[in-house]
């Protein structure tokens, strides 16, 4: 067929011809008044060379010449009585499939036709070949036929199902292994192994399908009540590398080695942009890092950079893997039609996938419960290990190389739009399992992070051991790409792994923090980069990268630590950069005091001990949330990260309360509007209100004069007591002053007001 010339037919006979890409379209005259159903284009005749052949009811098999679309309709008589559905033509030599289990072969261009025998008299309604010795043919009640020899002979596969199946569709015609097929009531298969085995595509809508097309990893189909649908494979599993978290104010990205805030699609980019869509980032890359002793020996699984982590699980130690171990994301609103990781979620749940137990019966179960973390906007899981010793090798900045630790690592993460005070933050989870045949002794763990804060070579650091929180932060007032009063960035750690070597158990929490310099810049040696595992290790356990301590210089005499600028920038209380530090090595305890000058910084949150062993099939829970904040100034942009990561620390800790919750649904027996707790507050107060039946329920907050400041309720609620949490919108308090607050309760005819009072 030339590139302009097409034909469309159906039924009784009619065929149309346009000659201009389909800007218009002449009726041809084919000889026939039966139904036409397929047609194919055929090469290789040595009389035509080039004709189309069009296939139809009562064995109808017409065709004729193609190029100039001049000439008649000739038609083939007396091959078969059998309704032909369906013609594929792979040069010369072509196939037909039709009613009673009918196929027909020709080697001749379609000049003559043979029966083939299938063994099965239901219709076949597709039929397709990927070579000229491999086909597929499928029909109604599920049938599906498979060849591996032209034709010659068939054998009936497994299919599932016993819906009327209507098309193959092939993924390309260079593709021999990936296959659709697409039927009655939503029935879509995907077989990746030339069609020995077939699997049904799940939640696919309930239409019958009667055509389909693949297109650039998408798959068309169209059916019954003029429905069309696209399905959108997701490109994270076929061809990217990372995924993006970016529902708030921050997008950052997260890739298949285990690493997060560096994008590996760019040469040399960070990877944590705030604001989103400014092009300017505050992180580089970070990572979560586990080390220990395995029979004497140091292992590690490393998370900087070039992760050592692979898609996957583990067991016994050894790397497993299969197509569905992959990022799987969700966004609030999507469904099984919209997103196929919403689809395939359940794919992951015995893995960790975190879902919303609608009917708490504590089962997934696809289209009643919901995929992701309750009310965030985005949520992203993927199952990791780092079983695989090919992935093992020495990465820049901070260890790699070891042998596998045979660590599972199932990594949740996801964010929230509101309250306001989250848009800044996003919180990442791991849940980590020793997949091993051998313990994990003296178990290090601790997030690497370098943290470029807008220009790289004018950065300083610190930490809060009490809201366990490291950042980072601007040496002067005017950063190069933040400007004036450039923000703060950190990672504060909201739960560490549980300490089952002692008893009674032990909570690590943050037990150390310490940084490392880059070996060209200004620095004794023992405080730059880990060329090691072992170097690496010792900074996991809070030493310099020798086993030097750290030294606070504000102490007389100078004190060892394994918190470095534990001070507050702000007020310059405590030890912080401005103040320098002690440049000390080889287990020095005394060194000499260097004045410290903003410049590129790596921080390292470390939470382990000597006696924290982790047991063959023991799990732990590692989370943190990263967070950024901008203030009046570089300095009070460290305190305002810190009034918000207190925020997030309570938001973490009182389980994620967000807007109203039903304490009970009994029935109280009488309407009351109950005194906010605590008060005075700061900065945060939950009010709590019971109502006898259903009704249209406002809660407003008022200022001294009047003024409505927040609605926190405006919703129909049934019967029961409820708890609602004052700001719901920012608990970090920034845009509300001091004074005295009035809130009102209006559920149907009751009414009632009270005082509180916020205090800064």
């Amino acid at each position: 067929m030339s590139t302009i010339n097409y034909y469309v037919f159906g039924d009784n006979g009619s065929i149309y011809l346009s000659s201009n890409s389909g800007g218009n379209w002449v009726v041809q005259n084919g000889g026939v008044t039966t139904h036409l159903n397929s047609g194919s284009v055929v090469t290789g005749d040595t009389v035509f060379q080039y004709k189309y052949l069009i296939v139809g009811t009562g064995g109808t098999i017409i065709y004729k010449l193609l190029v100039g679309g001049i000439g008649n309709w000739i038609s083939l008589s007396g091959v078969t009585s059998s309704d032909l559905k369906s013609v594929y033509f792979i040069g010369k030599v072509g196939w037909i499939a039709g009613a009673n289990g009918t196929i027909l072969k020709s080697v001749n261009a379609g000049m003559n036709w043979t029966i083939q025998p299938t063994g099965v008299s239901s219709t076949l309604n597709s039929v397709y070949f990927s070579n000229t010795s491999k086909g597929t043919a499928v029909g109604n009640g599920g049938t599906i036929l498979r060849t591996t020899n032209g034709g010659t002979n068939w054998t009936q596969v497994t299919s599932g199902t016993i819906q009327n199946l209507n098309q193959v569709v092939p993924v390309s015609n260079y593709d021999t292994l990936n296959f659709w097929i697409i039927g009655n009531s939503g029935m879509v298969l995907k077989s990746s192994n030339a069609g020995t085995n077939w699997t049904a595509d799940i939640l696919v809508p309930n239409y019958s399908f009667n055509s389909g097309y693949y297109l650039n990893n998408d798959l068309f189909v169209v059916g019954e009540s003029g429905k069309i649908f696209r399905r959108t494979l997701d490109t994270a599993y076929h061809n990217l590398n990372q995924n993006l978290l970016e529902g708030n104010n921050i997008r950052s990205f997260f890739n298949i080695w285990g690493v997060f805030d560096q994008n590996i699609n760019a040469t040399n980019a960070p990877g944590f942009e705030w604001p989103k869509d400014s092009n300017k980032f505050a992180i580089f890359t970070a990572g979560l890092n586990i080390a220990a002793k395995v029979n004497g020996s140091i292992r590690m699984s490393s998370g900087s950079y070039k992760g050592e982590y692979l898609p996957g699980y583990c067991v016994n130690g050894v790397f497993q893997t299969n197509m569905n171990f992959k990022y799987y994301k969700v966004t609030r609103g999507d469904n099984a039609q919209t997103n196929w990781d919403w689809a395939n979620w359940g794919t992951m749940v015995p893995y960790g996938a975190p879902f919303i137990d609608v009917n708490n019966n504590g089962i997934y179960e696809p289209l009643i419960d919901t995929p992701g973390v309750s009310r965030a906007k985005e949520t992203i899981f993927i199952c990791l290990t780092d079983a695989n010793p090919s992935s093992h090798t020495p990465t820049e900045g901070f260890g790699g190389g070891t042998l596998p630790i045979g660590d599972e690592l199932r990594m949740t993460i996801w964010e929230y739009d509101d309250p306001l005070f989250l848009k800044n933050v996003q919180f990442i989870g791991y849940d980590f399992i020793n997949k091993s045949t051998n313990t994990w002794n003296a178990v290090k763990t601790g997030i690497f992070c370098d943290a470029d804060l807008g220009d790289v070579n004018d950065d300083f650091i610190g930490c809060d051991t009490a809201l366990q929180l490291g950042y980072c932060y601007n040496g002067d007032n005017n950063d190069a790409l933040y400007g004036i009063n450039p923000p703060a960035v950190g990672m504060t750690l909201l739960r560490s792994p549980l300490n089952r070597s002692v008893t009674p158990n032990v909570r690590l929490k943050m037990t150390s923090f310490n940084y490392s310099i880059c070996a060209s810049c200004p620095s004794p040696a023992c405080e730059q980069d880990a060329n090691s595992p072992l170097e690496a290790y010792k900074i996991l356990s809070g030493f310099k990268k020798d086993s030097t301590c750290w030294l606070d210089p504000t102490q007389n005499p100078y004190r060892k630590t394994k918190y470095t600028y534990s001070g507050d920038p702000e007020t310059n209380a405590g030890w912080t950069e401005v103040k320098g530090g002690i440049w000390n090595c080889n287990h020095d305890s005394s060194g000499v005091f260097h004045t410290n000058y903003p410049g590129d910084r790596k921080f390292i949150l470390s939470s382990g001990a000597d006696n924290f062993n982790i047991l063959p099939g023991e799990s732990q829970k590692f989370v943190i949330a990263q967070l950024i904040a901008r203030g009046t100034s570089n300095l009070n942009s460290v305190t305002r990260l810190k009034q918000l990561c207190d925020s997030v620390r309570m938001f973490y800790e009182g389980n994620f309360p967000i807007g109203i919750n039903q304490i009970t649904g009994s029935v109280p027996d009488k309407f009351n509007l109950f005194q906010n707790y605590p008060n005075p507050f700061n900065p945060v107060t939950n009010i709590k209100y019971q109502i006898t039946k259903s009704s249209l329920v406002t809660l407003k907050v008022y200022d001294i004069l009047g003024k409505e400041v927040e609605t926190l309720v405006n919703e129909y609620q049934q019967a029961g007591i409820y708890e609602a949490q004052f700001p719901n919108s920012s608990l970090n308090n920034s845009r509300l002053s001091s004074g005295i607050y009035f809130y009102r309760l209006t559920a149907g005819d009751f009414s009632a007001v009270k005082r509180m009072v916020l205090v800064k």
